[in-house]
This record gives C-alpha cells, sequence and structure tokens, in this order.
C-alpha cells in the first residue's frame, strides 16, 4: 500500500483488543495547522502533539507503549479527504452561483447563495464526521 503522508510517533497506549494503538505525534511534519484537511484526519484539529488512533496490522512485532513507529495515510484516504474537504465546495459554488445568475439573480444575491450553500455543506459534515473517519484511517507503517 502506498503511504505518501508519513509521520512519526511515539505509542502512548494499546487498545484492549490490540488491533488499534494510540500514537502521539513526534516530528514536526505533524503540526497540521497549516494543512487544510486537519479536520478529518486530525481529531484534535491539528494542534501540535496531536495523538492519533492508528490501526495495527496483526503481525508477528506488537508494539508497545514507549516504541518510535512510522504511521502513514494511504493515499485512498488522502484521496477522498482532498475531494470532501476542496473538490466538492468549489464545485458546490460555482454550480449554485451560475444557476442563481441564469435564474435572473443579481451577482450580489447568487455570490450570497453560493456562500451559504457552501456554508451549509460544511455545517453537513459535522454530525457526518464519525461516518467519514471509517474512509480516513491512519495505519502503522513501520514499528
Amino acid at each position: 500500500m502506498d503511504y505518501a503522508t508519513r509521520h512519526k510517533g511515539i505509542i502512548t497506549g494499546i487498545a484492549v483488543d490490540s488491533r488499534t494503538v494510540t500514537v502521539r505525534l513526534s516530528d514536526d511534519a505533524a503540526d497540521c495547522g497549516g494543512c487544510a484537511l486537519r479536520g478529518i484526519c486530525s481529531p484534535s484539529g491539528g494542534d501540535s502533539g496531536d495523538t492519533v488512533t492508528v490501526t495495527a496490522s496483526v503481525g508477528a512485532s506488537c508494539p508497545a507503549i514507549g516504541d518510535t513507529v512510522v504511521i502513514g495515510l494511504p493515499d485512498k484516504a488522502r484521496w477522498f479527504s482532498s475531494i470532501v474537504i476542496l473538490v466538492v465546495p468549489v464545485v458546490l459554488f460555482v454550480a449554485i452561483l451560475l444557476i442563481a445568475l441564469a435564474t435572473g439573480s443579481s451577482q450580489a444575491t447568487a455570490a450570497l447563495a453560493a456562500i451559504v450553500a457552501t456554508a451549509l455543506y460544511f455545517i453537513l459534515l459535522i454530525p457526518l464526521r464519525r461516518r467519514l473517519d471509517r474512509h480516513v484511517r491512519w495505519q502503522l507503517t513501520d514499528t
């Protein structure tokens, strides 16, 4: 599996089932503050010192608390996040703007309608966050 997004971290907790671990991101690149996708893949919104719940592969090497690991976000999850956070809102904005202008609305009304529709889209994502989280899962790549 390809992981274009990777971060180093330290395991701070292991679930009872040993299939999920909690990792505190430790590298400087893990500061997600400037990333537009931080709302989906980072549970605390991109604060430095983020902790991420990671799906551990069942294998020969079982990580222990305190181990340094590398986690990765699969390319498929990264593309999904990009589409949900970047592409859909832009397409929605342009579509509403063009539809409003085509129906004879003023430019100000069309712009306001596009802004409101895009804001409503992002508000709609809030209750759907758990459902979206199923598509964006960090995984242990190296222990």
